[in-house]
């Protein structure tokens, strides 16, 4: 994976799991409504997916997945 794109990836899962907690206990504030409670989902479901680029990134670090970049838009596993 080329060095420029790791680094914006790790830049953007970092706010992710920073933005992500702050907006779901915004969320959970005052009164529930049916966009509050769909804007809850969203965000655990972004976070859940955050959580496992962070597994799948700390899996190619350790060595275990290696992935194949062959300058196309995605890589090969």
């Amino acid at each position: 994976m080329p060095e420029h794109f790791k680094r914006k990836l790790i830049i953007g899962l970092i706010v992710l799991l920073i933005a992500l907690p702050l907006l779901l206990v915004k969320v959970r504030r005052g009164e529930r409504t049916f966009f509050k409670r769909l804007v809850a989902l969203c965000c655990w479901l972004a976070l859940a997916l955050d959580c496992g680029a962070w597994v799948i990134l700390l899996l190619l670090h350790l060595g275990v997945v290696e992935l194949e970049w062959r300058g196309w838009y995605a890589p090969v596993i």
